[in-house]
This record gives structure tokens, sequence and C-alpha cells, in this order.
């Protein structure tokens, strides 16, 4: 997987493919391990901007993105019903 999609297209069908997703931070850190902390926040903020549901899955977390620790609830994505 490359560090960061080639386009929002890319990373939108990336996620379709994999939903429903129960933690979106977690599942892109995953999907896109070499991503930059400001990558993810870019994937982070494409997706939230999509039309799906999204909903708090589960108490909050400890994400290691770049050399930064993020605590954080997951987020789980759906396709909207």
């Amino acid at each position: 997987m490359p560090s960061f999609p080639r386009s929002p297209e890319d990373l939108l069908d990336h996620v379709n493919a994999a939903l429903p997703i129960d933690d979106i931070v977690g599942w892109l850190t995953d999907a896109y391990p070499n991503a930059s902390e400001q990558e993810v926040m870019a994937m982070l903020q494409k997706v939230y901007q999509s039309d799906y549901d999204i909903n708090p899955s589960g108490p909050s977390r400890r994400y290691d993105i770049e050399d930064k620790t993020w605590d954080a609830f997951p987020q789980r994505v759906a396709k909207k019903s």
C-alpha cells in the first residue's frame, strides 16, 4: 500500500471496499502505515466530508502516528442508511 492515496477518489474507493470500518484512524494507519500525521489528518477530513454515517464506537485509545501519539475515541464509518 502506498504511504498516501494518489487521489481523494482512490482513498474513498479503498474506504468503500472496507466498509463498515469500526475504527477509522486505526484503519487508516494500518492501510497507510507510512503516512505522515498531516496525511492522516487530510484523509480523515476527506472521509468526514463524505456521505457516511460516522459514530463513536468504543472507549478512547492511543494511536502512534509518525513521532506523535494521539488519544481519541474510535469512530465507526458505515454507508448511510
